[in-house]
């Protein structure tokens, strides 16, 4: 069942499994991507391994507090302190924290603006800078993209550049660009169900408060946001890195210079996924995560 928190001045719908005597696995989702996205079935997988999870909704997503598209009056660092206050309303002192692309860079600075608040850390498809495909959605002509990293893949800037096009206030061409993109997303070993995403897509789209808000309004406030790759030295939460060989949003390369770059943190790569939590890889992702998270409870 949903419940409703203020966190850091805003209102954010978030939803509990579990336990709650049982340690805190916080789920933070990326852009254009509301609590939903966290299938209830993976979700459920670490109820089953002793964890008490908790998904929400970020700013301008689902049910949550909605500004006027393209003006979010934040940036990642308030979305960090938004999720320090879905812990707090629900009387948590530490938790796991799981991040999936965007959520993965609010995990890394919530793992520096309030560490004694973090047992884990897990970066899913995650990068150590805001990617080029944000600037892109802004309209940039050169999207940016520190040298040693490599920027997103050309076909997928041409399709984000395509999906900016969308008139999202058209339900029926949203559905089916919900389609697009995710076929967009995804590696070669694990191939698209469309199925599945005509199930959820009508899902996503009622669920926003402001659908343009929802696509353009978390990749602009990255943009905002101060860089922090040369802090990740002093991240001193166990980290797990998990990224895609096929990731056309942040290349492989930027999940290997997280996993180096961040003291002591591991690896896990998966062979042929792009950037995606496809079901096909959850028997290789989700006992890593079991076996990371047990290390601090």
């Amino acid at each position: 069942m949903n419940q409703m928190v203020r966190s850091n001045g805003v209102d954010l719908c978030t939803e509990a499994f579990g336990d709650p005597a049982h340690p805190a696995l916080l789920l933070v989702a990326g852009a254009c991507a509301s609590m939903i996205r966290w299938e209830e079935e993976f979700c459920r997988a670490f109820v089953e391994s002793g964890r008490h999870v908790i998904r929400f909704d970020n700013r301008d997503v689902g049910r949550s507090t909605a500004y006027a598209p393209g003006e979010p009056p934040y940036n990642l660092e308030d979305m960090s302190d938004d999720a320090i206050g879905v812990l707090d309303a629900y009387g948590i002192g530490s938790a796991h924290l799981l991040g999936m692309s965007s959520g993965g860079m609010i995990g890394q600075i919530t793992a520096m603006r309030h560490p004694s608040r973090l047992r884990t850390l897990t970066l899913c498809s995650s990068s150590p800078i805001v990617p080029a495909a944000a600037h892109a959605v802004k309209g940039s002509d050169a999207p940016r993209t520190e040298a040693d990293l490599p920027p997103p893949s050309a076909s997928l800037l041409d399709k984000v550049r395509v999906l900016a096009g969308v008139d999202w206030c058209d339900r029926a061409s949203a559905l089916e660009a919900f389609v697009v993109e995710a076929r967009a997303m995804a590696g070669s070993r694990f191939p698209v169900d469309e199925a599945a995403v005509r199930a959820w897509a009508p899902i996503e789209y009622d669920r926003q408060k402001n659908i343009l808000s929802f696509r353009y309004n978390t990749p602009i406030a990255g943009t905002r946001t101060p860089a922090w790759r040369h802090l990740l030295k002093g991240i001193e939460v166990p980290t797990l890195v998990v990224h895609g060989t096929e990731d056309p949003v942040l290349p492989y390369p930027h999940g290997v210079a997280l996993s180096q770059e961040i003291p002591g943190a591991k690896l896990l790569t998966i062979e042929g996924m792009g950037h995606e939590l496809p079901r096909g890889a959850w028997p290789q992702i989700l006992p890593a995560i079991v076996a990371h998270t047990e290390q601090r409870n």
